[in-house]
């Protein structure tokens, strides 16, 4: 009866229970066994335990049966067994070996199917090292805080955002963190999660660290409920921005300041891309704009070669070159007189800069352009003045050169009506004088610079002509010329001139008087910064007992006075028969 009884029992029972041979055979198997396993009554006496025992497990088995003998107590073991669809089953419970000395030979087996614990244990342990992995990440800040707002976890990310030591943080309540005008919303929002009018909160948030700065983030906070679905603490992310919330900050002040720069600018400002469209502009390029075109430009839709529509073609292509230079990097500037659609003309200068931004292509370029029409009207006028004043100059300059020319006539019809030789001599050199004079004015008047003249030039014209007068006289004189074309004006020239007609005359008066090969040097050079004259002879040479610097000469007083004016410096140097070479050296104070 008892036998029946304990048969009954395990066949009811939810445990496995099964039992094998020496040889590993299956003699018995309870019902919980067969149905968990999916088995039929059938397989008994024809399954052995290497057929529902895992393979890597089976060693246990074969050393349990060589153990149960001595063992006083049997230890727990797990164990998976295979299915008969080839599924695992996790089993834990432990194998005794029968005490009836006739049943030696046999092993009972007592498990339970663990399973679906094992599987939860294992989904607990999964989601731990999950939360872990999670909590512990170097991108967000994170903290669980109790609902009284005291801290009870905190990852290494949120210590270096709040500048203190994870254990520094736990204890510490999450409002001493929190920046003075963010702390009554976050009271306001811990309450609401807390009666569970919501479940989440998402807001931009402000921290205070440890060294008083003010760190900006996104807060995300979460309350976490326990079994009974109470609020049991908050789960916090921080995700802290400061630094794009600086840049953000500098950016925009930076675009506000170039942005009141860029509209209170009296010029005309725009930005063009290089497909032509105007991406951005001021009101004053708005204005001129319409202006120009009778239409309001629209940033980003309006083209802007309907400038280049309105030129000709040479015009057309130089302004795309420019701006297709401008892309490569050049910076460019231009004037132009554009045709308004009203038929009205205004003149305008504008400068292209490139857009660079660093690793990329260059896609837009930059123009500053302002109206210069009156600045070109004035220009015309200014050069129509100067052109009446230039030919009003020239006019005087002839007149003077005709009145000089009347004189000279006057004077040689003079000497027609006189007998004395020495008088005559002297009027001729007032001509010479008067001619040299002439000669500028004439010299002025023949060439488009009006203010100063080629003084190489012109020395040369009146040394030839000096000369000519003289060979009439005495024959032929072979000059020596080494002139520098420079540029002087009426105040240097005019005195040169003087100096030069005074020197020549008295060479071909005195110093020629015997000499058969009469010959002179002249020199004008700028050396240095100073202008250098030189005029020399091969004649008679000075007299050595006058004083050339005080003479009753006119003409030595004369050349005297005209260095004085030149503000230069006079030498003479004399070698006996072998002629005289006066130098005069100047500076020249340009105008």
């Amino acid at each position: 009866m008892m036998e029946d009884f304990l048969m009954t029992v395990l066949q009811k029972t939810s445990d496995l229970v099964f039992v094998t041979n020496n040889n590993g055979k299956l003699t018995y198997a309870n019902r919980a066994w067969l149905e968990e396993l999916g088995y039929q009554q059938e397989i008994i006496n024809t399954l052995y335990a290497r057929d529902f025992i895992h393979p890597d497990y089976y060693h246990l088995y074969e050393k349990k049966k060589l153990t149960l003998s001595t063992e006083k107590k049997p230890d727990q073991i797990e164990i998976p067994f295979v299915k008969s669809n080839g599924r695992i089953l996790i089993a834990e419970g432990f194998f005794i070996q029968d005490s009836i000395p006739s049943h030696a030979n046999k092993i009972l087996g007592l498990f339970k199917n663990v399973s679906e614990n094992k599987l939860i244990e294992e989904k607990s342990l999964l989601n731990e090292q999950r939360y872990k992995a999670v909590f512990n990440q170097d991108y967000l800040g994170m903290l669980t805080v109790d609902v009284f707002g005291k801290i009870t976890q905190a990852n290494r990310r949120m210590s270096e955002i709040l500048e203190f030591n994870i254990s520094e943080l736990e204890s510490k309540n999450i409002l001493e963190f929190t920046h003075p005008e963010d702390r009554d919303a976050t009271i306001q929002i811990n309450r609401n999660l807390l009666n569970l009018s919501i479940t989440r909160s998402n807001r931009e948030l402000r921290l205070i660290t440890a060294s008083g700065k003010i760190r900006y983030g996104n807060e995300s906070v979460q309350v976490v409920l326990d079994a009974k679905n109470n609020p049991d603490y908050f789960l916090i992310f921080f995700d802290d921005f400061t630094e794009k919330k600086i840049a953000q900050e500098k950016l925009t002040e930076q675009s506000a300041k170039l942005r009141a720069i860029f509209n209170s600018s009296s010029q005309a400002m725009v930005t063009i891309n290089s497909r032509l469209l105007i991406t951005a502009f001021n009101q004053n390029f708005a204005n001129a704009f319409e202006k120009i075109t009778g239409k309001y430009p629209i940033a980003n839709k309006t083209r802007a070669d309907i400038f280049t529509k309105m030129m000709g073609e040479s015009q057309k292509r130089y302004f795309l070159s420019l701006h297709n230079e401008a892309l490569q990097g050049a910076k460019k500037r231009f004037e132009h007189k554009i045709h308004l659609w009203n038929n009205a003309h205004v003149w305008i200068e504008g400068y292209l800069d490139p857009i660079i931004i660093p690793g990329r292509k260059t896609e837009e370029i930059s123009y500053i352009i302002h109206d210069i029409t009156e600045k070109k009207n004035i220009e015309e006028d200014i050069r129509k003045s100067l052109l009446e004043k230039e030919i009003l100059l020239k006019e005087v300059h002839h007149r003077v050169k005709n009145n000089l020319q009347v004189i000279y006539s006057i004077l040689n019809l003079q000497t027609q009506y006189m007998d004395d030789e020495k008088a005559i001599e002297i009027l001729r050199e007032i001509q010479n004088r008067i001619s040299s004079m002439a000669l500028i004015h004439e010299y002025l008047y023949q060439h488009n610079d009006i203010s100063a003249l080629n003084t190489g030039e012109y020395i040369r014209m009146l040394v030839n002509n000096l000369s000519q007068s003289a060979t009439l006289q005495k024959g032929k004189t072979e000059i020596e010329f080494d002139l520098e074309d420079l540029m002087l004006d009426l105040d240097y020239s005019i005195p040169c001139g003087l100096i030069i007609n005074e020197m020549v005359s008295n060479a071909f008066k005195h110093a020629f008087a015997s000499v058969e090969n009469p010959k002179l040097q002249i020199s004008f050079r700028k050396e240095k910064e100073l202008i250098t004259l030189k005029v020399g002879d091969n004649g008679k040479g000075f007299p050595g007992d006058i004083n050339y610097q005080d003479t009753n000469s006119l003409g030595m007083q004369l050349i005297m006075a005209l260095t004085g004016q030149l503000e230069g410096e006079i030498s003479m140097h004399s070698n006996g028969d072998a002629g005289t070479l006066f130098t005069i050296r100047f500076h020249h104070h340009k105008k």
